[in-house]
């Protein structure tokens, strides 16, 4: 039964998806990448990534278990090596130091892996890689966040091997010694990989990718560079064939015919004579037209490769998606020679064949304990967990009736000493002033109206004589609660009909007397107080 596998290639500026069952392409998806999600062959978030895959697999039902991912070229480092015959354990002891000169960090912070090439009886031709461990981690964590288990990491080399390998054995009279060239048009920069058959031979990358284009375009129309990505995707008012971008185009075809020079020059007998374009954006066509002004070989669409890929015949082709093809076919296409895998490298082996003896005897030993000690304690656990619980909703019933109160709490705390200020804290208490109008001054003369203001009260009167009205002040200077009393006015009037009476006005100066715990607060004495 085929296997089905999920090909991941993470790019700066797109994500792409294709869900591969055996050798047939079942879906394929392409999504913008946010910006600044990934830079220099790294994840930049590896939640924001891995919650983007599963969204993405969401929206277009994507069902599938086990995934395989490109290895970014930036991320790491590749080689092609000539080393002596040896075992796989032997090679792998030595590989780290093949890398020692262009690796400046610790070589125990990298993995390193190889696919190996029979060329002659005394040595072997490889490619080995080595990337970060810490890429590899952020690599499976990003799988994982999106449901996915990662089955396979290996290098956009070894997907294009993997596609290379299937076109020779389904053109059989196509020779197998043939070089052929794969261009993927990157973002920022393109990268051509030479392969002798389907064994990867150099990759030559040229600073400048379709970034150029957009910046260019943006220059010459005064416009934002994100705008100028969307008219480029979208081949904006046929942008694409202005005189901008065919001048950019030129550009960079004019560098990748340098270095296809370079790796000619430096390869005599080098009998090149197709390359393979893939790339992620509308301009590819304009881009292919350039090329073939300017190189000498014949310039073909990387689709070319996927032919007869496709299920039931309603997915559409196309060389966005190539490398991600690749590595998802690379999961069920056995090559010649052993496929570099860095999936699992950094994670240590667990050794079942010893842990399920010990898992015996770990069953067997709590079982014993827990038929004499567990049961009981867990019945105890359980009820005292019955009786937390039944606490716990009265304290949360206690809680709610406190917060339906509202704002009570802060009103009154207002009324408390510790919210009183020093103007409010000489406020006079005014049922003790109510108690002594009523003892002293209401049994003495009439008060039809009185005003309290601070420690200030103020009372107009009526007596029989003008001594009660002086007696009746003598009495409240003698009170406790008043400070001094004066009579400010008086006077005698005969009406006709009525006795004689006195009308007059009395103010009372009242003290102020703070609780201890209140001159505490305050910071201050009786005394201090009053002088205050």
């Amino acid at each position: 039964m085929a296997k089905t596998c999920l090909g991941i290639d993470i790019g700066r500026e797109q994500l792409k998806l294709v869900l591969m069952k055996g050798e047939t392409i079942q879906k394929s998806v392409s999504v913008q990448m946010p910006d600044g999600l990934f830079r220099d062959g790294r994840i930049v978030s590896v939640e924001s990534t891995g919650e983007l895959i599963r969204q993405t697999m969401k929206e277009h039902k994507i069902h599938c278990r086990d995934a395989a991912v490109v290895i970014p070229y930036a991320a790491g480092y590749l080689r092609n090596i000539t080393m002596p015959k040896m075992t796989p354990e032997q090679m792998m002891y030595n590989l780290p130091y093949e890398f020692r000169d262009y690796i400046s960090d610790e070589l125990k912070k990298y993995a390193f892996d190889y696919i190996q090439y029979e060329k002659a009886e005394e040595e072997n031709e490889i490619l080995a890689m080595a990337v970060p461990l810490e890429t590899l981690e952020d690599l499976r964590l990003a799988t994982r966040k999106a449901g996915l288990r990662l089955r396979l990491a290996a290098p956009e080399v070894s997907a294009c091997e993997t596609l290379l390998y299937r076109y020779l054995l389904k053109h059989p009279d196509v020779d197998a010694e043939k070089e052929y060239g794969i261009l993927d048009l990157g973002s920022n920069s393109s990268r051509l990989m030479i392969f002798r058959g389907y064994r990867h031979q150099v990759t030559r990358t040229v600073e400048q990718g379709m970034d150029r284009v957009e910046e260019l375009l943006a220059d010459h129309y005064h416009i934002d560079i994100h705008l100028a990505h969307a008219w480029l995707l979208s081949n904006h008012e046929d942008c694409v064939h202005s005189e901008v971008c065919q001048d950019a185009f030129s550009q960079i075809s004019v560098e990748i015919m340098r270095a296809l020079n370079f790796y000619q020059f430096s390869n005599p007998g080098s009998q090149l004579e197709d390359i393979w374009v893939c790339g992620s954006s509308m301009a590819t066509e304009s881009m292919k037209e350039r090329l073939r002004e300017n190189v000498d070989v014949n310039i073909r669409d990387a689709v070319e490769i996927l032919e007869g890929m496709q299920g039931n015949g309603k997915t559409d082709l196309n060389s966005v998606c190539f490398q991600a093809v690749g590595i998802g076919l690379n999961h069920n296409v056995t090559l010649k020679s052993k496929c570099i895998n860095l999936a699992m490298a950094g994670v240590e082996k667990k050794h079942y064949a010893l842990a399920v003896p010990a898992l015996l005897v770990i069953v067997a030993g709590a079982g014993a304990i827990g038929k004499f000690a567990v049961a009981d304690r867990l019945i105890e656990v359980s009820r005292q967990q019955s009786a937390v619980s039944s606490l716990q909703q009265q304290v949360d019933a206690a809680n709610a009736y406190i917060e339906s109160l509202g704002d009570l709490q802060d009103t009154y705390a207002h009324y408390s000493y510790q919210g009183f200020t020093m103007d409010e804290a000489g406020y006079m208490n005014r049922p003790e002033v109510m108690q002594l109008l009523q003892d002293v001054v209401f049994p003495k003369v009439k008060a039809g109206s009185w005003s309290l203001e601070g420690g200030q009260l103020t009372l107009p009167v009526t007596g029989a004589t003008l001594e009660d009205i002086n007696q009746l002040a003598q009495e409240l200077n003698a009170q406790d609660l008043v400070e001094y009393c004066t009579v400010t006015t008086a006077a005698t009037d005969n009406m006709e009909g009525q006795a004689e009476a006195v009308t007059g006005q009395i103010t009372i100066y009242l003290k102020t007397i703070l609780p201890d715990d209140l001159q505490q607060i305050l910071g201050g004495t009786d005394n201090e107080t009053n002088e205050s």
